[in-house]
């Protein structure tokens, strides 16, 4: 049966898109909100009987009003948990353009229902719109007091109205007061109880919202990870590495972290994969274990005992010989295999991408490992090409084809064997890749009985789609065979603006480029390559994560805000539209 409810993480990640409303450039919306304004105060003074030189100044008034409003704005919310220009003048385009809309509407219902509406109507009606708006930024996203965003919402389109009606005669009734009034007071009304709609899981869903933006757009992170480690829960986690030590070459080594980067840069151990690559020298592939967010590390200082934790690693076994790698294929899923005395190496692919494979799956190859003569198995999901949760039917297969693979190493005969190892992290060229992490590419060579076979790693939040397909045919063609490419699932690409919320690589990078850097790379590997033993090492360390049931909090809260919100949307809409209609 295939899985079709979405859990927590994958319902929060699908309201990514709200956070790209916005224009991309400030300056983008630096021009909306003049336009906007302009456009309104063209529309009024060209309909009256002023001259043309006085209507030219009116309309440079309001903007200039409009434009000292953006820094008055900024300066009454200094100190607000979110702040800076670009986002105060991004607000003022939001506001304008609706209050512009409003105007356009109502002239065309003039037309519409053949009424003779005083424009000041509607130029009145868009200002209590534009406050309404206004004040619901302010509040949820600014942090500000109510009163005190009720104040800030109305002093510019207040000063702009003024400017408007002095000195210059107008009737209007109290009827768009009155729906004016109402549409703010709806505003009011939603921020009580949006704010309150994670109780009594969440004190407040706007101080959540303030956080995850401070350390989004401002690399902030303190107010998340305050938040996030308070609701954190003390788990023992393990941490599995097999330690390469070629003679008279630095070590190599391949670490399986039982937590999972992330949840989102910089926050908590989203970058760490790097952390541990540096740890370890930076000559490590840090690989994907099968884990989920409920992994997360949800601050920097648990990121530290994390790291700490590492020096306590206990020896569990050591050699010098190794079975040639074996590959187990079913239509979707290709399995790679390798032993290291009496610890397997087994790495989980699919061909069409997945989400994050269940910890249950490792678990159950483990304890297939020791029916099959082994010690302990090292089990990866490679993350090497996006994709969605898999189905119960495809856990089932792929722990079919661990078995398989298993059975397979536990015959086959061990040799002494060579590595080599090179890594992007010195080239000067890999710096300016935008969708790798810090720690870049690296190929790990092993070499068996004289045959070489290679392993590619990327320290990435994934791998885009066909890339891994291309990495692979690309190698293979020119003699390098390369039997698979996994990758560090880092979360240091992330909160980028983008449908995904993040980079993939070869999302920026050139798909070409990058494979024949994998191609580089291993001939590079070729030459280093020496005669080597292993080291199989544990930990095992008491360490806050984030846990399910925090995602499940913020997910919920999330909808029931989002629900709150619409219903909300949906009563104002009705109200606006009857005001159009009915002034």
């Amino acid at each position: 049966m295939i899985i079709t409810k979405d859990d927590s993480v994958t319902s929060i990640h699908k309201r990514w898109f709200y956070t790209l409303i916005n224009p991309s450039s400030y300056k983008t919306s630096l021009v909306i909100s003049l336009l906007s304004s302009g456009f309104i105060s063209a529309v009024y003074f060209f309909g009256i009987d002023i001259t043309l030189s006085s209507t030219v100044l009116y309309i440079l008034l309001s903007l200039t009003i409009t434009t000292f409003g953006i820094y008055f704005d900024l300066f009454v919310t200094r100190g607000s948990p979110i702040g800076g220009l670009s986002k105060i003048i991004h607000v003022s385009a939001f506001s304008n353009i609706l209050w512009a809309l409003t105007l356009l509407l109502g002239i065309f219902s003039n037309y519409l229902f053949n009424k003779n509406t005083d424009i000041m109507t509607y130029i009145i009606e868009g200002m209590f719109i534009s406050i309404s708006l206004r004040y619901g930024i302010f509040v949820s996203v600014f942090g500000a007091s109510r009163i005190k965003a009720f104040t800030i919402s109305l002093i510019i389109p207040g000063i702009i109205l003024l400017n408007m009606i002095y000195h210059h005669e107008f009737s209007i009734s109290g009827i768009p007061i009155i729906f004016g009034a109402t549409i703010i007071a709806l505003g009011i009304i939603w921020s009580y109880i949006a704010d309150r709609s994670g109780r009594p899981q969440l004190s407040s869903t706007f101080q959540v919202l303030q956080a995850f933006l401070s350390a989004w757009t401002e690399k902030k992170q303190d107010r998340i990870e305050i938040i996030f480690e308070s609701k954190a829960v003390v788990k023992t986690v393990s941490t599995q590495i097999l330690k390469l030590q070629p003679k008279n070459e630095d070590e190599v080594t391949i670490v399986l972290p039982e937590v999972h980067p992330g949840p989102f840069s910089p926050v908590g151990g989203s970058n760490l994969p790097y952390r541990i690559f540096e740890f370890f020298n930076k000559r490590a592939i840090v690989l994907h274990s099968l884990s989920d967010h409920s992994l997360n590390l949800p601050s920097s200082s648990e990121v530290e005992n994390y790291l700490s934790s590492l020096n306590s690693m206990r020896t569990t076994g050591n050699g010098n010989k190794c079975t040639h790698p074996t590959q187990v294929k079913s239509l979707d899923f290709n399995l790679t295999g390798i032993a290291f005395g009496s610890f397997a190496l087994i790495i989980i692919s699919k061909e069409t991408g997945m989400e994050d494979l269940p910890e249950s799956i490792g678990v159950e190859i483990k304890i297939k490992a020791l029916g099959s003569g082994f010690n302990d198995a090292l089990v990866v999901d490679s993350h090497n090409s996006v994709g969605e949760k898999i189905s119960s039917n495809d856990e089932k297969n792929i722990i079919k084809l661990a078995i398989q693979c298993l059975d397979q190493l536990s015959k086959m005969e061990q040799h002494l064997f060579k590595i080599g190892y090179s890594s992007s992290y010195c080239l000067p060229a890999f710096h300016t890749m935008p969708d790798s992490g810090e720690s870049g590419l690296a190929i790990l060579s092993i070499e068996v009985e004289t045959t070489k076979y290679f392993f590619g790693w990327s320290d990435s939040n994934n791998i885009s789609h066909h890339l891994r397909r291309r990495i692979l045919t690309y190698c293979q063609d020119r003699g390098l065979n390369i039997l698979e490419v996994s990758s560090s699932d880092t979360h240091s690409t992330s909160g980028k603006r983008n449908r995904k919320g993040y980079y993939s690589l070869g999302d920026l990078s050139d798909h070409n480029v990058i494979s024949e850097l994998f191609l580089k790379l291993g001939n590079e590997s070729i030459i280093n390559t020496v005669s080597s033993s292993f080291s199989f090492l544990t930990s095992r360390t008491d360490i806050k994560l984030m846990g399910k049931n925090q995602f499940d909090n913020y997910s919920q809260a999330l909808d029931k805000s989002l629900n709150i919100t619409k219903l909300f949307l949906a009563v104002t809409t009705s109200i606006y539209i009857l005001m159009l209609i009915i002034t």
